[in-house]
């Protein structure tokens, strides 16, 4: 009870008083924060101003040509659409806010669009804006990204001059309204005539019916809440009230912005806490003002000492992983070191492009995931832009594959060796990754092991959810598995083993290469599952004990620089042969070039 009142009386003297004041004390700069200068919604803004983040793009010649959303110092967020026509006449272009009369713009340095975009296509249709400083004036703010699936009839916030309706009526006034989100299906039905179609990254809203509240300026942005969820990607004349407007969905784009932003230099520092007693102290500089905030920021930091609970099952190391990271120190630790939903920093999906989830991967080593063969073996020969993504967090952490390395002795659909090698072209980054141990378990009739998956074969009895589920389920005898697939093409090799699953299909956990664990070792990846509503028939896995050797040598082939890129269909870049344990003195000198970044001196 002190405690609660304690901390009830440090939030009354030290919060600060509500205030609908758009004035900030300070205008922005390179260091500025951006969680500092977040637009808190439309209750904030102050009479017709909408917002603090809402500009336009001024060209020299043209005028208005795109509304623009301010996201970070130096970057502003508009569609790919309707910058590209000036693209090569951007000199003397600058961005100006709608919110003020102020002497208050910036000028451009250099627009980025995505590599895929492509002009009058509707994928990808986003464009951001680097600035050559940022905007001036305590009246600027930021906006954040939309961290919310869009789904047919939310109601979403729209901004616009209505520009395309000046048949009617031409205004400067910016205006907004609010539109509902459309069925993409039967968006795509009133388009069909044109030859428009809609991406996988668009969506669309059905706008007012009097063509004067038309609000389909390119690159105008498009809110839920507080957050940015979309940008004029696609809008007819207004005289067509019947046609919606086309978005670029800020969901779909979300790594491309953040991947640009710490790829320019824009980065931001975020005030993180790996535990109560360790603090990154670089933000803590940028808010020491004056001596109030310095005493506000060291009395908080004294009471979390005080007050704030030991942590008891924290999953955060204190650096990243890197090359040279030990396995030992990274591994995890079991089901009991988990914090709540985490079923550990070591599950991963391998993402593709063009899909939403291939394959479920376990993290073994800096460069190394392992997942089975059958499940990789579609796409060998489309893996460009596939990467690998937490189970863990919702952070901005992922790899992306370089190579895939799968046993000479495997062939697609038979199920001996089946187990694939992702080779990473650098170790997944954040502090909260783990590895996971190689099973040294015999496995026997009986055994219970924890399964993790999906679902997604389980779509015909219940609806697909990207939710991670786990169970425990117990191995089946080898003998009985081979009698409930004896009637099927299905043979189980020497390298398989069974095991039962739930009864009820809507638990069916079978999806490709997602891992099989004893304690807090992998014992198994899924190596072939029947269909969920098929729930006599077990699940076949790849025995991790039977494929150790392999995933070693692999491991210590990449480590001494013997292996290289190669088109996935070459797999192997070195012979078959087991490596000696201290290796010959061409590895042991490979070895050593090695820790000085020469990694693949000695490939073929």
């Amino acid at each position: 009870m002190n405690k609660v009142f304690l901390w009830a009386l440090l939030v009354i003297y030290l919060w600060p008083l509500p205030s609908r004041s758009k004035v900030y004390k300070y205008p922005i700069n390179r260091f500025s924060e951006k969680w500092r200068r977040w637009w808190p919604g439309k209750g904030s803004n102050t009479g017709d101003n909408f917002g603090g983040w809402l500009f336009y793009v001024s060209h020299a010649q043209e005028g208005i040509i795109c509304g623009a959303s301010y996201y970070s110092p130096l970057l502003m967020i508009a569609s790919g659409s309707c910058i590209n026509p000036y693209r090569y006449d951007m000199e003397g272009t600058g961005v100006v806010p709608t919110f003020n009369d102020e002497n208050v713009e910036g000028l451009i340095d250099t627009v980025y669009t995505h590599p895929k975009y492509r002009y009058s296509k509707l994928y990808m249709d986003i464009a951001l804006i680097r600035l050559q400083d940022p905007v001036r004036g305590k009246t600027t703010e930021f906006i954040k990204l939309c961290n919310k699936t869009i789904k047919p009839g939310m109601q979403m916030t729209s901004y616009g001059w209505g520009f395309d309706s000046m048949e009617l009526k031409m205004s400067l006034d910016l205006k907004n309204g609010s539109v509902p989100v459309e069925d993409i299906k039967s968006c795509g039905k009133k388009f069909v005539n044109m030859g428009i179609r809609l991406s996988s990254t668009s969506f669309c809203v059905t706008h007012p019916s009097d063509p004067r509240k038309c609000r389909y300026d390119g690159g105008c942005p498009l809110t839920y809440g507080n957050e940015l969820c979309g940008v004029v990607s696609f809008g007819p004349l207004c005289k067509y009230t019947n046609q919606p407007g086309i978005y670029t969905d800020i969901n779909k784009v979300t790594k491309y912005i953040e991947q640009v932003e710490a790829d320019s230099g824009t980065k931001q520092m975020s005030w993180q806490f790996s535990s109560p007693y360790h603090v990154d102290l670089e933000p803590v500089k940028l808010l020491v003002r004056n001596e109030r905030v310095m005493t506000k920021v060291l009395l908080w930091a004294l009471l979390a000492i005080v007050l704030w609970p030991l942590p008891s099952r924290c999953k955060m190391y204190r650096y990243n992983i890197t090359r040279l990271s030990k396995k030992n120190i990274r591994w995890w630790g079991g089901p009991e070191s988990n914090t709540g939903k985490n079923f550990g920093g070591w599950l991963f999906r391998v993402t593709h492009p063009d899909q939403v989830s291939l394959c479920g991967a376990s993290y073994y080593s800096p460069l190394l995931m392992i997942v089975s063969a059958t499940c990789i073996h579609p796409f060998r020969y489309d893996m460009e832009g596939t990467s690998v993504e937490p189970t863990f967090t919702d952070a901005n952490v992922y790899g992306l594959v370089d190579n895939v390395h799968i046993p000479p002795r495997y062939i697609f659909h038979r199920l001996y060796m089946d187990v694939a090698l992702i080779r990473l072209q650098d170790p997944v980054r954040g502090r909260t990754t783990e590895f996971i141990k190689l099973c040294n378990k015999t496995i026997k009739t009986g055994m219970v092991m924890t399964v993790y998956g999906w679902g997604f074969d389980s779509m015909e009895t219940s609806p697909k959810d990207l939710n991670l589920k786990s169970a425990t389920v117990p191995v089946e005898s080898i003998k009985s598995c081979r009698k409930k697939y004896k009637d099927s093409d299905i043979r189980l090799s020497s390298t398989s083993f069974c095991v039962t699953h739930p009864v009820d299909p809507r638990k069916c956990l079978y999806d490709g290469g997602s891992p099989l664990t004893y304690g807090n070792e992998l014992c198994g990846v899924v190596s072939f599952g029947p269909i969920c509503s098929n729930t006599k028939q077990p699940g076949i896995y790849t025995d991790i004990n039977k494929m150790v050797d392999y995933i070693e040598k692999i491991e210590r082939e990449i480590d001494l620089g013997l292996l290289r890129f190669k088109p996935p269909q070459t797999i192997e870049c070195v012979s078959a042969q087991s490596l000696s344990p201290l290796g010959t003195f061409r590895e042991q000198l490979a070895l050593i070039w090695n820790r000085f970044g020469n990694e693949r001196i000695f490939a073929n």
